[in-house]
């Protein structure tokens, strides 16, 4: 069976790598063969056809390249992690919204099934079709393995990961992890990012972004950061930063925004904070009682271990797959 993914970027966009490329050899092996190519780039048309089933990961093609795809796809299915759709950062000008919802609706419309990565993004979707099943983001566990529990340091520490764009996230935070290293000294900030942020007051250790060192890195948190605005594009997110912090039993403090809350529990695998002071609350509430910081490392693991691993979510994918392209054939089979 083999799948053409037209992908929203390539291996090194992080929701391409993690919705598509990482599923190559896990499906390989059960006779599904995904093709991986950046939307922007492809322009073998007349090949579509020879293709069970495309996979549009997240772009949002324009009118003309669409109704192309919908033509020459014997099925077409609709992959989204994030509401594209809606601005991250800068505002859209009101032309650029209204053509960015319209093309989603279209492609919606058009898709035999829309994936989504969680319920907030199905829901969505919903509203301009039926057929819509969820998927959430997952990882390799033999790569996202725990921490060390029995290893601990001299210093806590807090970390928070991500990319540049997101620093402004961290920097909203400044001024509760500035009293909370007030009167926990022993507590180290790590920022583990492309670029450092440029705090007022906070005294923070910068970690250069390097590629594949991610797991390696994540586990040295003992707490992790999860700040988020509470607009459109988060609320349909689903935090893959969350995920990681999940799989390496990192204690994580988020805001409670929209599809966060289905991958963290309150008081089970995280802490929610909304308000300045409630930042300050929770991270006081972990450092001072270690048992309970335990505790809730040891339930994120097990969480992901029950319900995001690659193992338990490709599985879910493979039969996805497999059955639009079952009534790809049997719909070729009515058609003669």
């Amino acid at each position: 069976m083999r799948v053409l993914c037209l992908t929203f970027g390539d291996a090194t966009t992080a929701s391409t790598f993690y919705r598509i490329h990482q599923y190559v050899a896990p499906l390989a092996s059960r006779g599904i063969h995904l093709e991986p190519i950046p939307a922007r780039q492809f322009n073998d048309w007349e090949h579509i056809p020879n293709y069970d089933v495309v996979l549009l990961q997240k772009a949002l093609l324009p009118s003309g390249k669409l109704i192309k795809l919908r033509r020459l796809s014997r099925r077409l299915l609709y992959d989204v992690d994030d509401a594209v759709w809606h601005p991250h950062g800068k505002k859209h000008f009101f032309l650029t919204n209204l053509r960015k919802h319209l093309r989603l609706r279209t492609i919606a419309r058009a898709a035999d099934l829309c994936i989504a990565a969680n319920n907030v993004l199905a829901a969505y979707l919903r509203s301009f079709t039926k057929n819509v099943v969820t998927l959430p983001m997952a990882l390799n566990e033999l790569e996202w393995k725990s921490r060390d529990f029995a290893v601990v340091g001299e210093e806590l520490r807090i970390g928070w990961s991500g990319h540049p764009v997101n620093l402004r996230y961290l920097l909203a935070i400044e001024e509760p992890l500035v009293k909370i290293q007030a009167q926990f000294p022993h507590t180290e900030v790590v920022v583990f990012s492309g670029d450092m942020p440029c705090f007022q007051s906070l005294k923070a250790v910068h970690l250069p972004f390097v590629q594949g060192t991610e797991p390696e890195v994540l586990r040295t948190f003992d707490i992790g950061l999860l700040p988020l605005p509470d607009d459109p594009f988060s609320q349909g997110k689903s935090p893959i930063k969350g995920l990681q912090y999940l799989a390496c039993g990192t204690t994580v403090v988020a805001s409670p925004v929209g599809a966060t809350k289905e991958i963290l529990q309150q008081d089970r695998t995280a802490l929610f904070a909304v308000s300045l002071d409630e930042w300050v609350l929770r991270l006081r509430e972990l450092i001072e009682n270690p048992a309970k910081l335990r505790e809730i490392s040891l339930a994120a693991r097990r969480c992901f271990e029950e319900q995001f691993t690659l193992t338990r979510v490709a599985p879910r994918l493979a039969a996805i797959l497999s059955a639009a392209s079952l009534t790809a054939q049997n719909e070729d089979l009515l058609s003669h």
